[in-house]
């Protein structure tokens, strides 16, 4: 499930970058570990509110410096998210993925399936619909 910034690395308790670019750390939304709305999730499975608050409380600047920069991708792309994620906000961040993608009118291929379901919901459907995407825009490139 898509996101549209980098985050720290959310394995650890720590406060990190979790990506690196030719060695140094990149930007990142810190999310909220140790919040009680993180650790709430652990008892409801729950843990999409605790994003949302993270990306509520950062400042503009931090997300802006953080946000993946989409519009440098070189080929298609296909975001799969969903519309009651647990998890975190794949849906929401999916969008503003398309609104970027939409906003420098890239020229290649792009495609959002927002499923109704949660973060585990990916289906048949689902994966007859990624076939689709990958055939009409990958394999005629690649033969």
């Amino acid at each position: 499930m898509p996101t549209h910034v980098s985050w720290n690395a959310v394995k650890t308790t720590s406060s990190r970058s979790g990506w690196k670019l030719r060695e140094k750390p990149l930007n990142y939304v810190d999310a909220p570990l140790l919040t009680w709305q993180m650790q709430k999730g652990n008892f409801t499975g729950k843990f999409t509110p605790a994003f949302n608050q993270a990306l509520a409380n950062t400042h503009k600047d931090i997300i802006s410096a953080a946000r993946i920069p989409i519009e440098k991708n070189n080929g298609p792309i296909l975001l799969v998210s969903a519309k009651e994620d647990e998890i975190w906000p794949s849906y929401s961040m999916s969008n503003d993925i398309m609104a970027q993608l939409n906003k420098v009118n890239s020229p290649h291929s792009y495609k959002h399936i927002a499923l109704k379901g949660g973060h585990y919901s990916f289906s048949l459907d689902t994966q007859n619909q990624v076939g689709k995407f990958l055939k009409d825009t990958l394999v005629s490139t690649c033969q």
